[in-house]
């Protein structure tokens, strides 16, 4: 008698193998997209020390400006929407009392920051308020 596997009982365990394989790439894709949020999110976050450093150069008298070109907030802002990708959006705003700044997520969502202190997530974007909702 010989010893060994019918075909039929490989093209099974390949079967069951590729099955297993998909399930792992799937769930490999949701985890690099949640990285990336988190990267762009701690990367948002550190934007609020430099928001307050800001303020505090200027006197303690205003956030105005910590969103204009060259500044270190809206540095940061930048590379928290380059962490997550091509499809987020990044925004700041800022008057002399209060500043926010936010960055698409992968979900759609927004992650934001605000002068009051929060930070999170929130499913409605600024759209040109100066505080986060």
């Amino acid at each position: 008698m010989k010893k060994g596997f019918t075909l039929i009982e490989l093209l099974v365990v390949i079967a069951i193998i590729g099955i297993l394989a998909a399930i792992i790439i799937a769930n490999l894709g949701d985890a690099r997209n949640l990285a990336k949020d988190s990267s762009g999110s701690a990367t948002l976050s550190s934007a609020r020390g430099q928001a307050e450093l800001f303020y505090v150069a200027d006197g303690g008298n205003s956030y105005s400006g910590m969103c204009d070109t060259g500044e270190a907030v809206l540095a940061l802002v930048t590379k928290a929407q380059a962490a997550i990708g091509t499809s987020s959006t990044a925004e700041c705003h800022a008057s002399p009392e209060t500043y926010a700044a936010q960055i698409t997520l992968s979900d759609e969502s927004f992650y934001c920051i605000d002068s009051t202190g929060f930070a999170g997530e929130t499913v409605l974007p600024l759209a040109g308020a100066t505080v986060c909702p």
